[in-house]
């Protein structure tokens, strides 16, 4: 229904009209460009809108500060499956043998998987504003601000944008703990930086018991990196369904990971040789550790 009465209430402007402000004495400021359809945020919600609006007639343009595609393309399911895929394939390493290969001499390159993952990330993206260009959409790079204009006004790098209908489509962002809470915690990464990392981590901690944190601890393990999870319950996955939790938490323990169940991280620091990481724990599995 939205983008029915876009086409109805869209005024009849020439495409990208300008509106001439003359009280304004910044050259920078002193025009606004208007639209029908303004969507920030270049990621599955907004580029969906966005061509929708298109296809109706209405002039459209999206404001992205990063990468077209949003979390799922640049930082979510795309480059994670990529990353998961190449856990499988080592997975496969250890029966191959049982059917004729010789894998004695096999060697993984995190470098040569991590090139050829953002290559196919960085395809999308031109896929993505290809898609956009064709639509006739303008593509505006930067972050976007509301302005206190009579009329719906954003500002992006000092040029200011116009449009009866703003849509926003920012999606979210990690969660980081603070330093009050955790000293130290700002030397850690969020899964963003994971897909950032150019060597593979001779060791891993990963903390969180949700699916990203079990996805990233099981490719990182699979791959060569002795990897411990640290969950403040005694299972991974507490949303899912119990089964599902509960045999996913033995099949965790028993691919190698170091699992520390009843425990929290108290603190981080930075020594020479990498990240120390204190824990307070209820495991009595754990309690000579």
């Amino acid at each position: 229904m939205l983008f029915t009465r876009i086409c109805r209430l869209l005024p009849t402007l020439p495409r990208h009209a300008v509106i001439r402000r003359s009280m304004a004495s910044d050259p920078a400021t002193a025009e606004t460009t208007r639209f029908d359809f303004l969507v920030i945020g270049g990621g599955s919600g907004g580029l969906a809108g966005a061509r929708r609006a298109s296809e109706l007639g209405a002039k459209t343009a999206v404001i992205e500060s990063h990468k077209l595609g949003g979390t799922c393309v640049n930082v979510g399911c795309v480059p994670k499956k990529v990353m998961w895929n190449a856990a499988t394939h080592a997975e496969y390493l250890h029966d191959h043998s049982d059917y004729g290969f010789d894998v004695e001499n096999v060697h993984f390159s995190w470098k040569t998987l991590k090139a050829k993952r953002d290559a196919y990330v960085s395809r999308l993206n031109h896929i993505y504003r290809n898609n956009l260009d064709k639509a006739k959409i303008q593509t505006i790079e930067g972050s976007a601000r509301f302005t206190n204009d009579p009329e719906p006004t954003v500002e992006v790098n000092g040029r200011k944008y116009t449009a009866p209908h703003i849509l926003i489509a920012t999606g979210g962002q990690p969660s980081v703990i603070g330093e009050t809470e955790i000293p130290g915690a700002s030397l850690g990464i969020t899964s963003d930086g994971f897909f950032e990392l150019e060597t593979l981590p001779k060791r891993s901690v990963v903390v969180g018991a949700g699916y990203i944190a079990v996805e990233m601890a099981g490719i990182l393990s699979t791959l060569g990196s002795e990897t411990s999870l640290i969950i403040r319950q005694t299972g991974v996955l507490r949303n899912f369904d119990s089964f599902i939790s509960t045999n996913c938490t033995k099949e965790l323990q028993s691919s190698g990971i170091d699992l520390w169940k009843n425990s929290q991280v108290k603190s981080v620091r930075k020594t020479d040789t990498g990240l120390e990481v204190t824990i307070a724990t209820k495991d009595p599995e754990k309690k000579n550790d």
